[in-house]
């Protein structure tokens, strides 16, 4: 599960789905609503050529930063989480955990979940020791 911060961000993206890649099963990739883009085309496609190679394998989340679903007629608004007020901060980490929730809806009980920052890019060899119990 990562969060996507927009196109800025394809590079690092796609480093991360390729070294992963050979241990991911799935790729989630949240994406918050920017306020009044609702109707807008999301910013990441998984049918860019350099997502292809793993489009059978991602899911794409549209957040709205209220903790709501999309077109749910919540109020989206972006928060900058080291500026923004108390109430504002809780509605975009419920935005966050409904994310989180779908990445764990989508696994078996015995897959792992990462979640973590789009630059936070692990190493494939530590993964698969993790998944097979060699840590």
């Amino acid at each position: 599960l990562v969060v996507y911060g927009g196109e800025h961000h394809d590079a690092v993206l796609e480093v991360r789905m390729h070294e992963l890649s050979p241990v991911a099963a799935l790729f989630v990739v949240a994406e918050h609503q920017r306020p009044g883009a609702e109707a807008a085309e999301p910013a990441f496609s998984a049918k860019r050529p350099a997502f292809q190679p793993f489009a059978n394998r991602t899911r794409h989340v549209l957040l709205s930063p209220s903790g709501e679903a999309p077109g749910s007629g919540a109020v989206a608004e972006f928060v900058d989480l080291e500026l923004g007020e108390y109430w504002a901060r809780q509605r975009a980490l419920n935005s966050w955990q409904t994310a989180y929730r779908m990445a764990v809806g989508a696994a078996r009980a015995s897959d792992v979940v990462l979640a973590s920052d789009i630059d936070e890019i692990p190493r494939r060899s530590s993964l698969q020791r993790l998944l097979h119990d060699k840590v």
